[in-house]
């Protein structure tokens, strides 16, 4: 049972556009029946999430051998006073989500990937030659199919 079910929502909209403020992802791994938790540059695609990463070390081997993560995200977090300490609260919005990690291949989708994670920070839109073949080969692109998503929202205003 979760607690304070009041502030979950599995509204898309809000999902989204959370996910589209947030900076950072912290992605969810299993490493040999162990919790690991890593953070990283993302972006968002069509029902799914990029993440660009180097193509070898611990998060790619684990993804390799269990492609199964989680996800979380969180936006405009900050404390809420009250009038005692166990009144106090935070304000926060928040995402976590479920999915399954593909390392993508093919020039067309590792663009598309490249492209989602620049407009996660960047407000201009790149074009496929401003991403050298070169550097294209030696990065890797994961895709993450999102099979759920949730999101909780304590005292956030969507603007």
């Amino acid at each position: 049972m979760m607690g304070r079910p009041e502030r979950l929502t599995g509204d898309s909209g809000k999902i989204w556009g959370i996910l589209r403020r947030a900076r950072v992802l912290r992605l969810g791994l299993c490493d040999a029946g162990r919790p690991y938790v890593v953070p990283v540059c993302f972006g968002c695609g069509e029902g799914c999430l990029y993440v660009h990463s180097g193509p070898h070390g611990r998060k790619m081997d684990i993804l390799q051998a269990n492609p199964q993560v989680c996800f979380e995200v969180d936006v405009d977090c900050e404390p809420m006073a009250g009038a005692t300490p166990c009144a106090w609260s935070m304000r926060y919005a928040s995402v976590v989500g479920f999915g399954t990690a593909h390392v993508v291949s093919g020039r067309e989708e590792i663009l598309r990937g490249l492209r989602a994670v620049m407009a996660q920070y960047a407000k201009e839109t790149f074009r496929d030659e401003d991403f050298p073949e070169k550097t294209c080969e030696r990065i890797a692109v994961v895709r993450i199919d999102i099979e759920s998503m949730t999101a909780k929202l304590n005292g956030w205003n969507e603007s």
